[in-house]
């Protein structure tokens, strides 16, 4: 499938984005962004693909989890965060009280093994302070 304005406009828009530019010519040229928080960000969509993040919201901390309009736990909710057992792209999805609430992905860009792992338990870490499960299940079925 060819990336055009329209395809980049959609993947902006399933992550909470909005894209501020007219115009899309290929993965290398910056684009104008506006990420959930109301930021305006300039990024190659090659780039914001990997880590679809906003310097400003994460202030260093590349593997803080945003809310991504999922919504805070409250004391009667029993959440459920399932993870696939993925190293590149890790699915998550977000169940309160059986009924899906969010879902997502987290991309990891470093090439070892090793490397996306720890990327990976650095990331969960953080979603687990933010969105505060009671149960974690992983999918670690091979395909």
């Amino acid at each position: 499938m060819a990336i055009n304005y329209y395809s980049v406009l959609n993947d902006l828009e399933e992550k909470g984005w909005s894209l501020l530019s007219t115009e899309y010519k290929n993965l290398k040229t910056p684009l104008k962004m506006k990420c959930p928080e109301g930021h305006i960000v300039e990024d190659t969509f090659e780039h914001w693909r990997k880590r679809c993040s906003c310097e400003q919201c994460i202030a260093g901390d590349p593997y803080k989890v945003k809310q991504n309009k999922i919504p805070k736990k409250n004391s009667e909710t029993y959440r459920i965060l399932a993870l696939d057992a993925a190293t590149h792209i890790t699915g998550y999805s977000i169940y309160d009280n059986g009924t899906l609430v969010g879902y997502g992905t987290y991309k990891t860009v470093s090439e070892d093994t090793t490397s996306r792992i720890n990327e990976v338990k650095k990331w969960l870490i953080n979603a687990i302070k933010e969105w505060q499960p009671d149960f974690i299940g992983v999918n670690c079925f091979a395909h």
